[in-house]
């Protein structure tokens, strides 16, 4: 998440640990939404796995390498 709301030009933004939502000031959001409009509705929605994310993934990262055109 981290990568992706910095390509879109995001650089002050959290993670609420306590109501596990994205904590983005309103301005910064709307810079999201008119870049990608899908992902409107994920601002107040909690990620309720988000622990169970991180041992599942811990660091691990999506790269490019694998992928096929």
């Amino acid at each position: 998440m981290k990568k992706y709301l910095t390509t879109l030009g995001v650089t002050r933004y959290g993670f609420n640990l306590t109501t596990k939502v994205l904590d983005v000031f309103d301005y910064a959001w709307a810079t999201v939404v008119k870049k990608d409009p899908p992902v409107s509705g994920m601002r107040y929605k909690p990620w309720s796995f988000y622990e169970d994310w991180l041992e599942v993934f811990g660091n691990d990262r999506a790269t490019m390498l694998l992928l096929r055109m």
